[in-house]
């Protein structure tokens, strides 16, 4: 539900899934990591970065989380931070290619 309200546009109903969903299976990082996006995109960037985070420190080999990192690093002006993240992600991935 949490993943159709955010394709709608319907951020808060998404959030509320996605927390609905962490509650219900709190050691599932695609949520926390699903929650930091959605986070990011009403721009609650201390929010995302601490969920993001929380995703990253469940699953450290979780590439999206890291480039939903660079995303909300981007969004807050903090480049070298942005780039250090997409430079895990990408690292990441040549490791599992």
């Amino acid at each position: 539900m949490a993943t159709a309200y955010d394709a709608l546009g319907r951020y808060d109903e998404a959030i509320e899934n996605y927390q609905n969903a962490i509650e219900s299976d709190p050691l599932n990082a695609d949520y926390y990591n699903d929650l930091a996006d959605t986070l990011r995109e009403v721009k609650r960037y201390d929010e995302a970065l601490d969920t993001v985070q929380q995703a990253i420190s469940m699953d450290p080999s979780m590439i999206l989380a890291y480039e939903t990192m660079a995303q909300i690093y981007e969004a807050t002006g903090r480049a070298d931070e942005a780039a250090q993240a997409m430079s895990q992600a990408n690292a990441l991935r040549s490791v599992a290619e």
